[in-house]
């Protein structure tokens, strides 16, 4: 018969109190960015609410009203795809922020200690 070894107690240690870390710029959303997403789903609460007054529209009014809010669909298809595209680049371009921030620091640190 084999046993398994036991896991060692974890004996109580005093922790210092847990410090929030700041979000790395990279997955930060700029300010603007947040904007028009916060836009973009205005939009599109209110295309569902045009939508929403389709029945009650004179018959006559049907066909505009499809092809207005079909056209708005596809706009705002086009918008929320260039929206995801600038959020992918604005992530490529803090990456690559924060790697040459890290590289200066770390730089930095070097000279200091060389130089002392």
């Amino acid at each position: 018969m084999v046993t398994k070894a036991k896991k060692p107690k974890k004996t109580a240690t005093k922790r210092k109190p847990a410090v929030k870390a700041k979000a790395k710029s990279s997955t930060t959303k700029n300010p603007y960015l947040k904007k028009l997403e916060t836009e973009l789903k205005k939009i599109e609460t209110q295309i569902v609410a045009l939508k929403k007054k389709k029945p009650k529209l004179d018959k006559k009014l049907h066909a505009g009203f499809k092809k207005t809010t079909d056209a708005l669909n596809k706009k705002k298809v086009v918008a929320k795809k260039r929206l995801k595209e600038v959020n992918a680049a604005w992530r490529e371009v803090t990456k690559g922020m924060d790697k040459a921030w890290k590289e200066l620091k770390a730089s930095l640190g070097d000279a200091k200690t060389k130089f002392k």
